[in-house]
């Protein structure tokens, strides 16, 4: 009996194994899931992706943020702005912010362009309802102001010799005169101090040859220069038997409204070892013509390196001063050019002979070229 009742429990055990064994679901293989484990599988993102690639999402590699990084660090390089700028000296209007650009314009002197854009070196310009581009240094927001004038001087016999050649307008003094006038004039506009109207120059130590004719003889051929090259020309002087003043020289450039004045001087000092070339304007705070200060420093950087490229001869410096009638009364952009010291034994020799003066004359019209941007 006892046996019986261990034989029919063993075979209810054996009932309940078959039956467990039977509701359970042995998976077909180990990369299959149960039915089971139909819910989310934390970790595993590949639904979600799928789902942002077929609702039409771009996926971002590393490669494309380094494309995109490149298109956006191409920024416009100027800065916009809206407001009014005035042309500072006869400037050229360009197709692109370079001196490449094709030539699509001009601004005369005191001219105003609506500037749309600022950038390290060139203004952007709406130019007749076009973009345009003009160099930076040659405009200001501030307007001009018209200096006061004299009536310009009566036309004096020898003087005011104007070579209308359809260019650019370059005003040329060829220094000094004959005879001085040591008659009182005013240093500038309405001043009260004073200075003689206009000395002879100096000599060379060495030939003798007066300043004024030096100053005259490169002047000729500074005029034909330029001409050769497209420009017109006035000419203060073209002989030394005149009687005009430095204030009277620089009114009668005014007058004629010239581009560019460029006057011709040769220097001297105690010092007979100084040589050199140089050149003069006036400082950013002349109270007569300081609107006129940046193209007058350009100018006079420009022809001085034309000069010293040109000639070989030392470069010293650009001179600032508001002493000087002739820079005080101009209009118009202005350099003094001292070609070199006749107080210098070396230097006097050099600028005597003719080839030095040519090749003087040709570095000043470089330098204009440079100038004018031709």
């Amino acid at each position: 009996m006892k046996n019986m009742r261990y034989g029919y429990r063993l075979i209810c055990v054996m009932l309940v194994l078959v039956l467990c064994l039977s509701g359970c679901k042995v998976p077909a293989s180990s990369g299959e899931t149960t039915q089971e484990q139909t819910g989310p599988i934390f970790g595993d993102d590949s639904k979600e992706n799928e789902e942002t690639t077929a609702s039409g999402t771009e996926i971002v590699t590393t490669e494309d943020l380094t494309e995109e990084s490149t298109e956006e660090s191409t920024e416009d390089p100027f800065t916009p702005v809206n407001d009014t700028v005035y042309s500072l000296a006869s400037l050229n209007v360009r197709a692109e912010p370079s001196t490449d650009g094709e030539i699509i314009g001009a601004l005369k002197v005191g001219e105003a362009a609506a500037r749309t854009g600022i950038g390290d070196e060139w203004m952007r310009i709406d130019y007749f309802g076009h973009v345009a581009y003009v160099y930076g240094e040659y405009v200001s927001e501030t307007k001009p102001t018209e200096p006061e004038t004299q009536v310009p001087p009566t036309a004096v016999e020898g003087t005011g010799i104007l070579y209308d050649n359809g260019g650019y307008l370059v005003a040329i003094d060829p220094g000094h005169q004959g005879k001085a006038n040591s008659d009182k004039e005013p240093v500038g506009p309405g001043a009260t101090e004073l200075k003689a109207k206009v000395s002879s120059g100096t000599q060379g130590v060495v030939t003798g040859i007066p300043e004024h004719e030096l100053n005259l003889v490169v002047s000729l051929y500074l005029r034909d220069e330029l001409l050769a090259r497209g420009y017109s020309v006035l000419m203060i002087r073209e002989t030394k038997d005149v009687n005009i003043s430095n204030a009277e020289r620089a009114q009668l450039a005014n007058k004629y409204k010239a581009d560019a004045f460029v006057r011709v001087h040769a220097n001297s000092h105690s010092n007979t070892a100084a040589k050199g070339a140089l050149t003069m304007c006036m400082t950013s705070h002349n109270p007569y013509n300081g609107n006129l200060y940046t193209p007058s420093r350009v100018l006079s950087q420009l022809v001085l390196q034309g000069i010293c490229d040109a000639t070989g001869a030392a470069k010293k410096e650009i001179i600032e001063t508001d002493t000087m009638s002739g820079i005080n009364w101009c209009e118009i952009p202005v350099t003094i050019v001292e070609m070199g010291f006749m107080s210098n034994a070396e230097e006097d020799r050099e600028l005597a002979k003719d080839s030095y003066r040519r090749a003087m004359a040709k570095g000043i019209a470089d330098g204009l070229d440079k100038y004018f941007d031709r």
